[in-house]
């Protein structure tokens, strides 16, 4: 191999560079790439609000890990709301921002139903840490989430 003979990475930086001013822009965008790039770091976001809240509220409040695990799902599904609207997807399926949020809503029911099962099969069936199986269940539910939302609202 010769010296001369750029690594992939140097050779490909003017395109990187194009790439991440596009994700990091202000501005919501129509291309799907960027919208699922952006959606993963909306939800990372969101997950860690979420888990905050859950670990808090289930540690140092000392609720129910199902119950605090619904307030920090919400928490987290509101912020993933503002962002979404916001940041990630240009298109909008709904002129009124409130039919958008009670569509999103529903959704984030689901999404809801589906982590606390997860949790609660994970947690009392398997014995797993409400924590860990909270990391589980996010993975799952995370395409689905962005599917439905993707398909419906944007």
């Amino acid at each position: 191999m010769s010296k001369q003979q750029p690594n992939t990475l140097v050779r490909n930086w003017p395109a990187l560079s194009v790439l991440a001013k596009e994700i990091f822009d202000k501005q919501p965008t129509h291309r799907y790439q960027i919208q699922f790039l952006r959606s993963l770091g909306v939800s990372f976001t969101a997950f860690v609000a979420d888990f905050t809240t859950l670990v808090v509220l289930a540690q140092v409040v000392h609720l129910h890990y199902l119950l605090a695990a619904t307030i920090g799902f919400m928490v987290g599904g509101l912020l993933n709301f503002y962002f979404s609207a916001k940041w990630v997807f240009a298109h909008r399926q709904f002129d009124s921002w409130q039919l958008e949020l009670t569509v999103f809503f529903l959704i984030m029911l689901v999404g809801l139903g589906l982590n606390l099962l997860i949790l609660h099969l994970a947690v009392e069936r398997l014995g797993m840490d409400y924590r860990v199986a909270k990391l589980w269940s996010t993975l799952l539910i995370f395409g689905w989430n962005f599917s439905m939302r993707k398909k419906l609202l944007y």
